[in-house]
């Protein structure tokens, strides 16, 4: 399971926090519009999500984030460009609850 996370853009680590959701990776992928250009560093980092808009960078940026392991990259019938590691969504935090919000009514 692929799981998502509400990141601070300064975060260091991840100590004290939880993802928000766990989802297979494939369902990661057209839910949260991923793609493997999304992708920003391995799994035993913590991505660096500052936009380079300094406007959207010093005002607290959250951003949502999946991480994948091998095992499913692996997995998946697609694999193609993808790897493991953090992918940084396009959404927003409240773009990203609607999706799961539909998600949950299908």
């Amino acid at each position: 399971m692929a799981e998502i996370w509400y990141m601070e853009m300064n975060a260091e680590n991840l100590d004290g926090q939880e993802p928000r959701y766990s989802l297979e990776f494939t369902e990661c992928i057209e839910l949260l519009k991923l793609s493997p250009e999304r992708w920003k560093c391995g799994p035993e980092k913590i991505p660096n999500i500052k936009t380079g808009n300094p406007f959207i960078d010093e005002s607290g940026y959250v951003g949502v984030l999946v991480i994948v392991s091998q095992d499913e990259i692996e997995a998946l019938a697609i694999k193609g460009e993808w790897k493991a590691g953090w992918y940084h969504s396009p959404l927003t935090l409240v773009g990203t609850e609607k999706a799961m919000a539909r998600k949950k009514i299908r």
